[in-house]
């Protein structure tokens, strides 16, 4: 009788001790399997590091950006297009802009259709906008404005 209750008690406190060690594993195999590209298969996305970009983004990044009160302009143009390159400079001038830069991120997207093109789309948690051939330079800063999640003084001294 003594020795069967001395092998429950071994039973009870190996098993004790397995789940300890169990908990304690699973705490660290999480982190563990992260570090070496496992565990729930998300891939880490990795955000722009310049307010320009020559290309176009992924869904995630744009989203990512935008919940960070980013405005995403889209700049489509080609390099065919005779009026592009001063829309581009525009676009880039305006993006590194002091009231600007902190909140813009530009897109240069290269495209084939010439008939449609320059054209600029903006977008931002808030709203989106979409200007085609044929708009000005204040089209651009109105729409950019309105699309902004804080919009600076200078689109308050515009409306003014």
């Amino acid at each position: 009788m003594k020795a069967t209750s001395k092998a429950k008690k071994i039973l009870i406190i190996g098993m004790a001790a397995l789940f300890i060690f169990l908990m304690t594993a699973s705490m660290f195999a999480g982190p563990l399997l992260q570090s070496f590209g496992g565990g729930n298969g998300e891939k880490k996305v990795e955000l722009p590091t310049t307010s320009i970009v020559e290309h176009e983004l992924t869904v995630e990044q744009e989203n990512l950006l935008k919940l960070d009160g980013k405005t995403i302009i889209k700049f489509y143009h080609n390099l065919a297009c005779d009026t592009c390159l001063a829309e581009k400079q525009f676009f880039e001038a305006l993006t590194t802009q002091k009231e600007f830069s902190e909140q813009v991120i530009l897109e240069e997207i290269t495209g084939n259709n010439t008939a449609e093109l320059p054209s600029a789309s903006m977008h931002s948690y808030i709203g989106q906008r979409f200007l085609v051939k044929g708009y000005t330079q204040d089209d651009v800063v109105e729409a950019l404005c309105s699309v902004m999640i804080k919009p600076p003084v200078l689109c308050a001294v515009k409306n003014v």
